[in-house]
């Protein structure tokens, strides 16, 4: 449950919906955070060529809604609303560095608004649990503890950081310190 507020787990969360369509806890959770994706977009746009882009995103084409954008930015890569669908298209992809990179142009091209900084914050988190993940992955484990100790930072009671960072304490042998953060 805790996963769907990642827009990147959003496909995979679908996928498995269908296979169990008994989990409604999931299912209601996930349509939440998507109609809050949504609401987002909403009043975005201001042509039907943005309004198409928006709406084939919302739909869950991605393929085509990065044709869309993609398209709208070559003509005007100025375009502001247009750099922040990038950005939330890119979120939904699970690509959180990019997605920064595009919601920062929207913000430099004059665009900002709520949803934009929310999208930026959202990323930013998420990046950095990335981040966070590969350095234990990768058994960089002081990096690894940083990271999610800065995601705790973003969003301090966040169960994806915590849980990460009482995986690494278990990793590490100590014991304690997981049990405390797992009591969190």
């Amino acid at each position: 449950i805790w996963d769907a507020a990642n827009p990147g787990s959003a496909a995979e969360l679908r996928a498995y919906l269908k296979e169990h369509p008994q989990d409604k806890e999931l299912a209601s959770q996930l349509a939440k955070d998507e109609a809050a994706l949504a609401q987002m977009n909403n009043g975005i746009a201001k042509t039907p060529g943005e309004r198409a882009a928006f709406d084939a995103m919302n739909n869950h084409k991605l393929d085509e809604a990065e044709k869309r954008f993609t398209e709208l930015l070559a003509a005007d890569p100025q375009n502001g609303r247009m750099a922040a669908g990038m950005g939330f298209l890119r979120m939904q992809q699970n690509n959180f560095g990019a997605a920064i990179g595009f919601l920062n142009q929207a913000t430099q091209n004059g665009f900002t608004s709520k949803a934009v900084d929310d999208a930026l914050a959202t990323s930013h988190f998420w990046y950095t649990m990335s981040q966070a993940s590969q350095a234990f992955q990768d058994n960089q484990l002081d990096m690894a503890e940083a990271k999610y100790r800065e995601a705790l930072g973003m969003r301090a009671n966040s169960p994806e950081a915590l849980m990460g960072l009482a995986g690494l304490m278990v990793k590490t042998q100590r014991y304690a310190a997981a049990a405390a953060i797992y009591g969190e």
